[in-house]
């Protein structure tokens, strides 16, 4: 992207490679301000005439370098370059505009000479800027430039609810009355670009912006991205659109659309970049002026407001403070060297007294001989030493070849046969008692399913005799009525023969009948349900018995594994070795014997994230490696067996190497994360162990699975993983696969809980101990639910047999109503109703009933005889169940004996390993005194090179040793340090001398690169201030001669005066006016004597004059011609107009709420008449010329 320079006429024109690569070196050399953060658009400075953009951090980074000689050199290379070529730079890159007006900028008298070189360079400049122009004309409009403001749109801000303006290119009018919103047009276009709201003066926050009764305000700015200067076009295509979104309750945001409207970026800093790249300087007041600003500049009155003005509008205000902060950091410097000076002083003098105290050291050499002589002895005293050691090793490697395990182990493994042998006789009774235990089992169910088959067959019984006892129930109402009936007629013949008393006594005894009869029937059917109740109870008492017994075995199965784990319970040392915690603690004490801390028992430092998992990796691992230690040299591992030996205790170790972090695993990362592998369930504070079992036990590649028939889904599918070569279940047995692939099962040689890798050595039994205790209480209630069927059996036959006794008594009183009534019946006299047939029907009524009543004692009978079927059967189960009782100990006791020899086996493999382990560390200790013996010889050569590079070898008297050589030395030493008590070593004297000598040249050296770092910095600085001098009086003489001319659109003349040291800026006005032949003369004065309308045309001049030395692509008035008359403001827009038509490339936005019906629109000028807003809503009308 190219840069942009402030040319002669005032417009912005390309730098070519070459300048663009000079004012990059420039700007590395020069140690700089920067804007304020808060500012993200352009900041200028000129050097050379030449635009720049400093920047905070490169000024930053100058200050905290080292200057290095390569750096200062190139300084002042640039320096004399500069001093060489200073006037030429003079001449060229000074621009000056000749001005008719007087020299007001200085009083000095170089700078009137300069005046007269700068007149006649500004009058050939204005000429070619005139021949410029006229072939722009001639050959066209200058295309305008990238940054000039298409279109913007007001949604719901301040007054207006929906607001569009289309602008042109060049100039536009926007014009409304009072009210009307026209102002409302550039708040929104500062508010939109980035500014605050105080900036606005129209209120404290933005939210203050966004219309009544609304939420939020969107205000769209569509900018041009065309020409040379477009900002990413690629990207953003021939126009870019700024957004700005505005709440109510105060947050904004902002959208930066292509031209197609896509959103680009939400980001501010794309904003800034955007305003930077069209040199949009939205903070400088004079690019827009809003209605405040523009009434204010128009009413301003002083000098230093004025002034200020023409400094912000051509931004050489901070130009101003950029050379401030540079001049602020070189004073900086220069205090850091008068800080420099105090510390030499002091280095030369401790250089002095160091000297000084080196030469009164130059003596005492006869003890210094003698030490040296002891001291080469004492070197070749280790030589001799280590050789004695190794002859020593030397001898240890033999014996240790000469020793054999192979008997031991030998014996041991026959005696592990047998007891394998006698294991398997085990299992198989085991397996023998269990068959056994199943065809009990089977056969109690045969007996179930014919008991189930009788049950039926008196359900089936029990249907009928219900069916009959309804038919009987049927019979015995129809016999109740034919008796009622026949009692009536006897009734009515007793009354007439009169043998009422007697019918009376009948019509008693027959009603206690009755009574007694339903009694019987009540009896009857209670029985029945008693004998239904009788049988369930029975089945639920045989049901509740086998639960019983079911749990009472549980019980006493943990009641002799809690005996079992109490008896084999240790604390979590002791399984490692009696004497083990003494001995942990003796490692601790010490340490300092170690080159490192050993690290072990290895199980004592693992956790087991599972416990279930706890015997299975107790089982991979074995107990042998647990019990194993880790050392990282081979006497460290000696020096730990000797402590071990001390506490009666056999140390095993192995050497490992250092490592810094866990092996990578890679197939095993890439595992299914279900499935459970050794590595995933142990966890180690030390990722040394992790190693170790990575290295001997590959515990990576060892998968755990809950039984055999999951580890065989995954292990002998096609499914299982590349890197598991064999599984583990909870109860230590071993799935693999043979070389062949097929698959290889192994039982574990003991079973039980782990003893070693336990989370809690008490686990297991408290655990045990729980189970036992959370069944005693259902084992409790059990019984008493059983004892309580067994009382509710014994209380139900009581009521069968209460039952009977009461049907039987009711019988008897039945029978022996029945004959009363007879009795009665024959004394009575023959009756004139005849109620024989009655009588006759009522007989074969009980007939029918006594039929009845024999074939229900027949169902009855035959319910009672199939009942009975199911005795044998249940008997045949509670035989049954004692067999099982029985087998079930049995089982027990051989399972307790597998246990013991499981035990002893284990016992026995433990002894096995022992004897291995120890066959393996006596290879181990062979191996280990041979390293150690290789280790000493090559002490004894290493040692030999260090005696030879002191000394050619010497014999030791074999008297001396090296204890005591080292006294000797010692003795000397004290007698050479009693000697020379008080004073420095020469070797320190002369240290302590050249490192305060070296210091002195360093600092001595920093200064002066710093000192004559800042003389250049400074005459740069003086050099460049100077000619941002010349360029601001060249600067304010463009703006003194353009405010001339302005003001002669009018027949005006007029002056600038600037007085830049004080900073003010006085304007004079002459009004050439017309007065009559015979008199001549001018009117003169300042702009206070002008009236409103000429002053406002004089303050137009000047922010035009002004607005020549800006780069910004627009400029924006509000209410511009407020304090005009009608000709002054003719004149004004006149001359506003002429200059748009001259530099096309600019855009001009004038806002007023006076009419604008002279203006004639164009392609390139355009008017928009605001009519006034319904305050309760709705859209602003426009109209547009």
């Amino acid at each position: 992207m190219s840069k942009r320079k402030l040319g002669h006429d005032g417009n912005s024109h390309e730098l070519d490679e070459e300048e663009e690569e000079e004012e990059e070196d420039d700007d590395d050399e020069l140690i700089h301000s920067t804007q304020d953060q808060d500012r993200p658009h352009k900041q200028q400075r000129v050097e050379n005439g030449k635009q720049m953009t400093p920047t905070k951090q490169h000024q930053q980074q100058q200050q905290q370098q080292p200057i290095s000689n390569g750096r200062l050199k190139k300084l002042k290379a640039q320096s004399s370059d500069e001093e060489s070529g200073s006037s030429e730079d003079d001449d060229e890159d000074v621009e000056d505009v000749d001005s008719s007006g007087s020299d007001s900028g200085s009083s000095d008298d170089d700078d009137d000479d300069d005046d007269d070189d700068d007149d006649d360079d500004g009058n050939s400049e204005d000429e070619r800027e005139a021949v410029r122009r006229e072939q722009q004309l001639k050959s066209g409009v200058t295309e305008p430039e990238a940054g000039i403001i298409e279109s913007i749109t007001l949604e719901n801000f301040m007054c207006h609810r929906h607001f569009k303006l289309d602008f042109c290119s060049n100039v536009n009018f926007i014009a409304g009355e009072n009210g009307s919103g026209k102002s409302a047009v550039l708040i929104a276009l500062i508010v939109c670009l980035g500014a605050k709201a105080g900036f606005t003066n129209r209120g404290s926050k933005l939210s203050d912006l966004v219309k009544a009764e609304t939420n939020t305000a969107v205000i769209t700015v569509k900018l041009r991205n065309q020409g040379q200067e477009a900002f990413k076009p690629e990207k953003y295509g021939k126009s870019v659109i700024i957004e700005r979104r505005i709440s109510r309750t105060g947050s904004s945001g902002y959208k930066v659309k292509d031209y197609n409207g896509k959103t680009v970026s939400d980001k501010f800093n794309d904003v800034s970049l955007i305003l930077e790249q069209f040199n949009i300087q939205i903070d400088n007041p004079m690019s827009i002026l809003t209605q405040d600003t523009s009434r204010q500049f128009l009413n301003s009155a002083g000098p230093q407001d004025k002034y200020k003005s023409f400094l912000m509008a051509t931004q050489l205000d901070k130009m101003t403070k950029d050379y401030t902060t540079i001049r602020e950091h070189i004073d900086k410097i220069k205090d850091m060297l008068s800080q420099k000076v105090v510390v030499i002083q002091e280095l030369e003098k401790k250089v002095r007294e160091y000297n000084k105290e080196y030469k009164d050291l130059q003596q005492m050499v006869g003890l210094e001989r003698k030490i040296s002589e002891f001291k080469n002895q004492l070197a070749w005293s280790f030589v001799v030493e280590s050789e004695r050691e190794a002859k020593r090793k030397e001898k240890q490697v033999a014996e240790a070849e000469e020793r054999s395990f192979d008997n031991d182990i030998r014996k041991v493994d026959e005696t592990i046969e047998t007891y394998n042998k006698s294991i398997e006789d085990i299992k198989k009774d085991i397996k023998e008692f269990t068959d056994q235990i199943k065809i009990q089992e089977q056969k109690k169910e045969t007996n179930n399913r014919e008991i189930l088959t009788i049950e039926r067959e008196e359900a089936k019984i029990q249907t009928q005799i219900e069916a009959n006892n309804k038919k009987r129930q049927q019979r015995k109402q129809r016999r109740h009525l034919q008796l009622q009936s026949i009692n009536e007629i006897k009734e009515r013949n007793a009354q007439l023969a009169n043998n009422q008393s007697k019918l009376d006594e009948i019509k008693k005894k027959g009603q206690q009948k009755l009574q007694l009869e339903a009694r019987k029937e009540e009896l009857i059917k209670e029985k029945e349900d008693l004998m239904r109740d009788r049988e369930n109870l029975k089945r639920d008492h045989q049901n509740q018995r086998t639960i019983t017994q079911q749990m009472n075995r549980e019980y006493e199965g943990l009641r002799v594994q809690l005996n079992n784990l109490r008896s084999t319970q240790k604390g979590e040392n002791q399984a490692y070795g009696k004497g083990m915690t003494d001995f942990l603690h003796k490692i601790e004490a010490s340490r300092r014997n170690f080159s490192k801390l050993p690290i072990g028992p290895i199980g004592l430092s693992l956790k087991i994230k599972n416990e279930s998992w706890a015997f299975a990796i107790e089982s991979a691992i074995s107990k042998a490696t647990l019990r194993n230690f880790l050392v990282f040299s081979i006497p460290d591992g000696i020096t730990l067996q000797k402590l071990g030996h001390q506490f009666g205790i056999k140390v095993d170790y192995t050497k490992i190497p250092e490592t810094t972090e866990v092996y990578k695993t890679v197939e095993h990362d890439e595992l299914d994360p279900s499935l459970a592998t050794v590595l995933r369930v142990l966890d180690s504070p030390s990722h040394f162990i992790i190693n170790f079992l990575i290295d001997t036990k590959k515990v990576e590649q060892i998968g755990l699975g809950n039984d055999r028939k999951e580890i065989d889904s995954v292990l002998y599918t096609d499914r299982c993983p590349r890197g598991l070569s064999q599984f583990f279940d909870p109860q230590g047995n071993n799935y693999s696969k043979t070389k062949s692939g097929n698959p290889f099962y192994q039982a574990a040689k003991n079973s039980g809980e782990a003893t070693m890798l336990r989370v809690n050595s008490d686990a297991a039994i408290q655990r045990t101990q729980r189970d036992m205790e959370s069944k005693l209480p259902a084992l409790n209630q059990q019984k008493k639910i059983e004892q309580e069927l067994s009382s509710d059996v014994q209380a139900i036959e009581h009521k069968i047999s209460q039952n009977d006794q009461d049907q039987n008594q009711c019988s008897r009183k039945i029978l022996q109503i029945t004959n009363e009534i007879k009795s009665i019946e024959d004394t009575l006299v023959q009756q004139t109703d005849d109620y024989s047939e009655l009588e006759i029907g009522l007989a074969s009524l009980d007939e029918e009933i006594k039929s009845m009543d024999e074939e229900i004692n027949i169902q009855k009978a035959q319910r009672t005889e199939v009942a009975a079927q199911k005795g044998p059967f249940a008997e045949n189960n509670r035989a049954l169940d004692d067999q099982i009782d029985v087998l079930s100990n049995q089982l027990g006791n051989i399972e307790n004996n597998l246990r013991k020899f499981n035990e002893g086996l284990r016992k026995l493999n433990n002894n096995k390993q022992a004897l291995l382990q120890q066959q393996g560390r006596s290879a181990q200790e062979r191996d280990q005194f041979k390293a150690e013996y290789q280790r000493i010889l090559e002490i004894v050569k290493e040692k030999t090179d260090k005696a030879t590079q002191i000394c050619e070898r010497i014999e030791i008297p074999t008297n001396e040793t090296n204890t005591t050589l080292t006294n000797k030395i010692i003795q000397y030493t004290k007698q050479l340090e009693k000697e020379s008590r008080g004073k420095r070593s020469r070797t320190e004297a002369l240290k302590l001398f050249q490192d305060a000598n070296n210091s002195l040249k360093e600092i001595s050296e920093q200064r002066d690169n710093i000192e004559e770092l800042a003389t250049i910095l400074e005459r740069n600085l003086n050099e460049r201030y100077k000619k941002w001098q010349r360029f601001r009086l060249s600067i304010s003489r463009r703006s003194d001669q353009y405010f001339n001319i302005f003001l002669s659109k009018k027949g005006y003349t007029g002056s600038l005066t600037f007085d830049h040291q004080n900073g003010k800026l006085d304007i004079n006005v002459e009004l050439q006016k017309a007065l009559p032949s015979n008199q001549n003369g001018t009117a003169k004065g300042d702009t206070k004597g002008l009236s409103g309308g000429e002053r406002s045309f004089s303050t137009v001049s000047l922010l035009l004059a002004f607005w020549e030395n800006m780069e910004c692509p627009f400029r924006a008035m509000d209410e511009f011609d407020v304090f005009m008359d009608e000709v002054n403001r003719s004149i004004s827009i006149n001359l506003l107009m002429s200059k748009a038509e001259e530099n096309r490339s600019k855009q001009y936005i004038f806002v007023t709420p006076l009419a604008l019906n002279h203006i004639k629109t164009s392609e390139y000028v355009k008017v928009f008449r605001v009519r006034a807003p319904v305050r309760t809503g709705g859209d602003v009308t426009v109209e547009t010329d």
